[in-house]
């Protein structure tokens, strides 16, 4: 009988220490359960830091896209006022042309008007 109390102590033994394991199984499962909260909240919040850093990468690509385009427009306007430089260079050296023609074209009248005033006299002189 004794033999039988002792089985019985010792089956209540193994059951309170089961009630126990059981408590510590449930704990276990909240902590757990927590935990998974915590990286489904971690790993939301990186997902959406890699999506802001996705937009902002596009961003920055629109704008190196944007860089770009206006510096191809920029050299396009340097090419044209190198042009129109040239145009200007061309047109004022035509202008330094004319102005040195329109010079001896006076000088010439000059002369030319001299000698006529001076045929004139000689004429005039002829006949006195």
């Amino acid at each position: 009988m004794e033999n039988i109390q002792n089985e019985l102590s010792d089956i209540k033994n193994d059951i309170s220490n089961i009630k126990t394991d059981i408590k510590l199984i449930y704990q276990t499962q909240a902590t757990l359960s927590e935990a998974v909260e915590k990286l489904t909240d971690i790993t939301s919040k990186f997902q959406a830091m890699i999506e802001k850093q996705n937009t902002q990468s596009s961003d920055i690509h629109d704008l190196f896209t944007k860089y770009n385009k206006l510096q191809e427009e920029m050299y396009e306007k340097m090419s044209q006022c190198q042009a129109h430089t040239i145009k200007i260079k061309t047109l004022c050296d035509e202008i330094r042309e004319l102005k040195d023609a329109i010079k001896f074209r006076d000088k010439a009248l000059i002369g030319l008007g001299s000698g006529v005033l001076i045929y004139i006299i000689v004429e005039l002189i002829k006949l006195i």
